[in-house]
């Protein structure tokens, strides 16, 4: 992976709240464009009411992770719920 992609991992925390609580979770989420990885397993829990920033350089994939979630981009491997 080289260090223009956006990668991010979240363990998974015994303390954690239960799925009910999240209001969106990405699971090992991965778009590419023919060769070219644009996003590489990327796993988000977010809970209903938190706020959320998501930083990067330019080409690291988060319009691309955007789009996903709001359902104009397909994902290539992984789970949006």
């Amino acid at each position: 992976m080289t260090d223009d992609l956006l990668s991010a991992t979240v363990t998974s925390d015994p303390g954690a709240p239960e799925p009910a609580e999240f209001g969106l979770r990405l699971l090992d989420v991965v778009k590419r464009y023919d060769a070219a990885t644009v996003v590489d397993n990327v796993s988000v829990d977010i809970r209903r009411g938190e706020f959320l920033t998501v930083l990067g350089p330019s080409g690291s994939g988060k319009t691309t992770i955007l789009k996903m979630i709001a359902g104009f981009t397909d994902v290539t491997s992984g789970a949006i719920m």
